[in-house]
């Protein structure tokens, strides 16, 4: 998770897009994965470290202006 939100600060820093940080964060959050042993358990991190950009979008509360 600390890689992670290192990752996040570094491309923020850079001038990253949300979709480039969030590219890069997948390939880390697959990778966390490979540590469950359980088949269903990284089946379902899997999924989650799967789901594309768009659909991560389409999920999230969108804030409202003040």
């Amino acid at each position: 998770m600390l890689r992670i939100l290192c990752l996040m600060l570094i491309a923020l820093l850079a001038g990253c897009t949300g979709r480039q940080l969030y590219d890069s964060a997948q390939a880390t959050r697959q990778a966390e994965c490979r540590l469950f042993t359980d088949p269903i358990q990284w089946q379902n991190c899997m999924d989650a470290a799967n789901r594309s950009y768009d659909s991560y979008r389409m999920e999230m509360p969108r804030k409202e202006a003040p």
